[in-house]
């Protein structure tokens, strides 16, 4: 009896390991094929670029299989140095980071495979472990990436092959921006957001004590110190090295980062780090070490000349300052009798010493040039933004000083709203807001022209980014996520002071939530997480910040009951069918307006705020004009598109199949005015066959007709001449009638 019940619970256990590696092998497969597929999309044949990304991949790959926190540590230090322009063969720095993270996170798959099929796991077979709350709100914010991302790639490819037989790679907006190349930025910036969840689950995985922590930092501190003797190279001996002229005419510097924005925003996230280790360690020569890497840090920091960066630092300060004020309130508290005394001097001295301090620098710099750091880009571009600023408020009002200072931000910001305004349920796609743009500013009359091109950018503020390309629901998600982990940071220290047992280590998640609301705080002056290195640093901080949480909950599990983390992700009924529900309405909203107002065929056709044509025109599948039998014709390909303009509110078409020989199946046509399908007919052999069809009332004065034909021949293949064309139909001149 005992045999068989033993038999029976091994037979479980071998079934629980099989559906779980097979679970595994599928999950690991969909990454795998995501991956390639992106990879082939993006090398171009490159192959110095092929070599270079596969071997690295493959370094972290083995490393992630055998040991996968080397495999992070590694990749960690990586993050800061593959972004600038100084690899000869790498076009497009950005997109190596990505190579090697696919290799760090299928390692994970597999390392992680192999823990979950251990008997001491079976309790959790087949599951990565998560924070329920935070993995629901990020899978519901990935599912509404997923189908935004999908939807936009079809609008932009004009809905092939829905409408269309072949794929034309067209214009999408005033700028000339082409089809291929916007889907190919919609699935970068898709897997830009993906990655730092992605990043997110890997770190709370892998990361298991303060010390996998500490290393981790550490492996970033080592490879900022080369970036920082990077910039220092690029100072003194040659400013073009991974730098473009733009950066450095203006005495701006990148260091191995995209460009100086990004390296300003990275140094948003490390400065608060840098001070929690210097409080966390204890030893004098771990802390001179932090030491020195912090005084090279500002090189960085400096030479960056990001006045976003600088306000990102003055709020770490303040929240240092802060925190050290009231811990040191607390300790005169307790002290009180035996310093009164000097507590008297001090709450006198320390407002006339600021207010002395405050008041005297700036107008000693202002008031002298020759003063050294006067030289700095940071200082000077921050003293001139402050002169700038109080002069146009003082003159014109606080807007028109806001503005002065913005550096343009505010037409991108306002053209976010707007983007907002005509779609509040959707956005106009995920990563559609810089192609977007250049329509809505001639559209709207603003923003700087050169060649014919508007200048466009980013949208200088990652909320209202958001808030643009994914509706109401994607912003209330992403605070949603950021919620949740100030919650549970604050729920942490909170549960600390009530058992009275914060520690020296304690400094270190006090050091990551600074930096992690720094981050928050200048996403503000810029959406920092579009470049990939800021977006991989920023989940590296909230994941290790999230993860030391739950290295403490695993350590003394009693302590922490009322925080425990709920690991399975269970969607309720309710939660089930709330999130069907608002999916739905996402999506068909999003499609109807993608069928329309946002297709490329009604964009096209462009008009601005007084009414005036400013749009462009896709036009394929017309050949020239020609006079058969006494009549104005063009021949039309399989396909057929162009921006005709609205001379009534009916229109006569007339078409002929003049194949020479007969088919046994009739040619059929359809007939689309801005994507809408207006009449579907079959056309008879040798013979012209009119058509009418009623113009949409929603048409302004110009539309987008397309024609597509159910079949094509090729004279040359069917041996009647040397003609290679490939021949729809013959098509009239348009008549249009009231």
């Amino acid at each position: 009896m005992l045999q068989r019940e033993e038999m029976l619970k091994m037979e479980n256990i071998n079934s629980v390991k099989y559906k779980t590696l097979v679970k595994r092998v599928f999950i690991f497969l969909i990454f795998y094929i995501a991956f390639f597929l992106y990879m082939r999309l993006i090398t171009e044949n490159n192959q110095p670029l092929i070599i270079f990304a596969h071997t690295l991949m493959l370094i972290i790959y083995i490393l992630s299989l055998f040991r996968i926190k080397l495999g992070l540590f590694l990749f960690i230090f990586l993050i800061p140095l593959l972004n600038a322009n100084i690899i000869p063969f790498v076009a497009r720095p950005r997109y190596v980071l990505l190579f090697l993270f696919f290799g760090l996170f299928l390692g994970f798959i597999v390392n992680n495979t192999n823990k979950l099929l251990s008997s001491r796991l079976l309790q959790y077979p087949g599951r990565f472990i998560i924070d329920s709350k935070i993995g629901k709100a990020i899978i519901i914010f990935a599912l509404l990436l997923a189908l935004s991302s999908t939807i936009t790639i079809f609008r932009y490819s004009n809905f092939f092959p829905f409408i269309t037989n072949n794929y034309y790679d067209l214009e999408i907006n005033v700028n000339g921006a082409k089809s291929t190349s916007s889907m190919i930025w919609t699935i970068r910036f898709f897997y830009n957001y993906f990655i730092g969840f992605l990043f997110f689950v890997l770190l709370f995985n892998v990361i298991e004590k303060v010390r996998d922590i500490i290393n981790s930092i550490i492996s970033l501190l080592l490879s900022t110190l080369i970036a920082s003797g990077f910039i220092i190279y690029q100072y003194y001996f040659n400013p073009y090295l991974g730098n473009v002229a733009h950066w450095v005419n203006s005495g701006r510097f990148n260091a191995t980062f995209s460009d100086p924005n990004s390296l300003g925003a990275y140094t948003i996230l490390l400065f608060p780090i840098y001070i929690g280790l210097l409080i966390y360690f204890k030893r004098w020569y771990l802390r001179l070490f932090i030491a020195i890497l912090f005084v090279f840090f500002f090189t960085l920091l400096i030479l960056s000349g990001s006045r976003s960066a600088f306000i990102g630092i003055i709020l770490a300060l303040s929240i240092y300052i802060l925190i050290f004020i009231i811990r040191g309130l607390k300790h005169i508290k307790s002290r009180w009798l035996l310093y009164r005394k000097w507590v008297k001097i001090i709450i006198v001295a320390i407002p006339v010493i600021i207010v002395m301090v405050v008041s005297l620098f700036p107008i000693y710099l202002f008031n002298s040039p020759d003063f050294p750091l006067m030289e700095i880009s940071l200082i000077n571009r921050t003293i001139e933004s402050f002169k700038t600023g109080a002069y146009y408020a003082s003159e014109y009002g606080f807007i028109e000083g806001f503005k002065s200072i913005s550096n343009f931000r505010y037409i991108f910001w306002g053209q976010a709203v707007e983007m907002f305004k005509d779609y509040p349920l959707t956005g106009v796609g995920q990563g559609s807001y810089i192609l977007q743009l250049p329509n809505y500013l001639a559209a709207n009359r603003v923003g700087q022209i050169s060649n014919g091109i508007f200048a466009v950018d980013f949208t200088g503020n990652y909320y209202l980014q958001v808030l643009s390309e994914l509706g109401f629901p994607g912003i209330v998600l992403i605070l949603f996520i950021y919620y949740l982990f100030i919650n549970k940071i604050f729920n942490y220290f909170r549960h600390k002071r009530r058992l009275k047992k914060i520690e020296i280590s304690d400094w270190i998640l006090t050091a990551l939530f600074i930096s992690f609301i720094s981050m928050l705080v200048g996403q503000i002056f810029g959406p920092h997480t579009n470049f990939d290195e800021i977006q991989l640093s920023f989940w590296l901080v909230t994941g290790l910040m999230i993860a030391y949480i739950r290295v403490n909950q695993v350590k003394f599990p009693d302590r922490f009951k009322p925080l425990k983390i709920q690991r399975v992700i269970r969607f309720s009924i309710t939660e089930k069918l709330s999130l069907t529900f608002i999916l739905l309405v996402f999506v068909s909203s999003f499609l109807i307006s993608s069928f329309t107002s946002l297709s490329i065929n009604s964009t096209q056709n462009l008009y601005d705020i007084i009414g005036k044509y400013r749009g462009w025109e896709n036009k394929y599948g017309f050949y020239n004009e020609e006079i058969i039998d006494n009549k104005t014709i063009r021949w039309t390909n399989i396909d057929a598109s162009e921006s005709v303009e609205k001379k009534g509110s009916k229109m006569i078409m007339s078409f002929r199949d003049a194949i020479p020989v007969k088919t046994g199946k009739p040619v059929e046509v359809k007939i689309f005015v801005d994507n809408l399908l207006v009449e579907k007919a079959k056309l008879g052999h040798d013979k012209w066959t009119d058509l009418q069809i009623d113009i949409p009332g929603f048409t302004r004065d110009r539309f987008t007709l397309t024609i597509v034909l159910s079949r094509s021949w090729v004279p040359k293949k069917m041996g009647l001449s040397q003609d290679t064309r490939e021949l729809g139909v013959q098509a009239g001149e348009y008549i249009f009638t009231d």
